[in-house]
């Protein structure tokens, strides 16, 4: 009797472990994949974003494991309401470049007028830990009343020493764990561990004063890198919740392994790292020196990946959502250069501004039209001159150009003849 019972339950087993895989099968997303967990049943359907597919607890074709199988509805971050925008990205990326400039307020007024933004503290701290001496790195906290946002803005590599720092770490150094999330690189964590408390006490001040304001914390390059460990961990220490979090970054190099990569996208319910062409950048380091991205044990990105596949990116560029961690449809798909200076655009350029410069170069802009007034030329000219006095970068340039206009137009004329091809007008 016994065996009887044994038999009928094993075959009942059976016939429901077989029903739920074809009933996972046909769930095209998280959402729908999960929603059935809640009911009791013995068979749970599991969401895998690596394969971005559904399947049952007990299929052997997942190629997710156990810990990062998505099971609980509330995790489904690719389902989730906010949706990337290029506009919105536009904006995290000027907060980018604010970061790289000194006087990053009279940036803000100029880039984003209208005081949208407001720098609430400006926070350095020392990032060259090895033999080489740059300068301390930097990160901006803002608020934006207009926005309800409170925004954390951490600024990318400034010279070759740190770059080579940077690079010397991943070559020769082990990944480091970070709170039990996964390993990261040991450069970034150690910037990081610099940055945190500081961070973190601002933010807590400002959700105290503003408790409706959402997060949003951007970043370019090694920026980027600094801005994921940062929304990792303010989520990961309960200082704010996933929901209240957007990260932006603009081509940010891969920050740790797969354990962290995934743990990074349970944390983070909207995460969008966009990518540039053939922007060499994200492509450090490297996931693996034989296998490609296929072993998730060594470096491996995050998602969402938003990938402009085309050369010149602006806002209104084209570009394609990749939900698969290190998807072979998004940057993947090209390969990276760095050799020429139309390469190295690639990562300095996103939304066709020069991150690292833009403000240096808005501002410089609008400082030389003062000048403008003085040049005695039709309407129809002023164009050219803004463009040829822009190009220059002396004051004395510009104060001896002006003087000679007036006193030697023929001496001017030598110079516009001679310089104005060094300056591509």
């Amino acid at each position: 009797m016994n065996r009887a019972l044994f038999v009928i339950f094993i075959v009942l087993n059976s016939f429901t472990v077989q029903t739920f895989s074809k009933n996972c099968k046909k769930q095209k997303s998280c959402t729908a994949c999960t929603l059935g967990n809640s009911e009791g049943f013995q068979v749970k359907c599991r969401w895998c974003e690596k394969s971005n597919k559904c399947y049952s607890a007990k299929s052997t074709l997942n190629p997710c494991s156990k810990k990062n199988n998505v099971i609980k509805v509330g995790l489904c971050y690719q389902d989730s309401e906010e949706k990337y925008t290029p506009n919105n990205a536009y904006t995290n990326v000027l907060l980018s470049a604010a970061s790289y400039y000194k006087n990053a307020q009279e940036c803000l007024d100029e880039i984003l007028p209208g005081g949208q933004f407001i720098i609430q503290q400006k926070i350095q701290v020392r990032c060259n830990f090895g033999d080489y001496d740059y300068e301390e790195c930097c990160a901006i906290v803002a608020t934006s009343a207009l926005h309800k946002v409170i925004a954390v803005s951490f600024r990318g590599s400034t010279s070759n020493s740190q770059l080579f720092d940077q690079l010397f770490s991943m070559l020769t150094d082990d990944e480091v764990p970070f709170k039990n999330v996964g390993n990261v690189q040991s450069y970034f964590k150690a910037v990081h561990d610099e940055f945190e408390p500081l961070v973190q006490e601002s933010v807590q001040q400002l959700m105290f004063q503003n408790r409706d304001y959402r997060i949003v914390i951007t970043g370019h390059s090694l920026g980027g890198a600094l801005a994921s460990l940062m929304a990792v961990a303010l989520v990961f220490d309960n200082i704010v919740s996933s929901s209240q979090v957007t990260l932006y970054t603009f081509g940010m190099p891969r920050v740790g392994d797969g354990e962290f990569a995934y743990n990074h996208d349970r944390l983070l319910q909207f995460s969008w790292r966009v990518t540039h062409y053939r922007d060499i950048v994200p492509k450090f380091p490297l996931c693996s020196l034989s296998n490609g991205c296929q072993n998730t044990t060594g470096p491996y990105h995050s998602n969402v990946e938003v990938f402009y596949k085309k050369p010149t990116m602006t806002v209104k560029s084209k570009y394609k959502l990749c939900l698969e961690n290190e998807s072979l449809k998004c940057s993947n798909s090209v390969t990276g250069c760095f050799i020429t200076e139309t390469c190295r655009n690639y990562h300095r350029f996103y939304y066709n501004i020069d991150v690292g410069s833009h403000c240096q170069n808005t501002l410089n802009g609008r400082k030389w039209e003062r000048w403008l007034p003085y040049l005695e030329i039709t309407s129809n000219r002023t164009v050219f001159w803004r463009t040829w006095l822009k190009c220059m970068s002396f004051d004395v340039v510009y104060a001896e150009f002006v003087k000679t206009l007036h006193e030697q137009p023929f001496r001017c004329l030598v110079y516009l003849i001679v310089l104005s091809p060094l300056c591509n007008v």
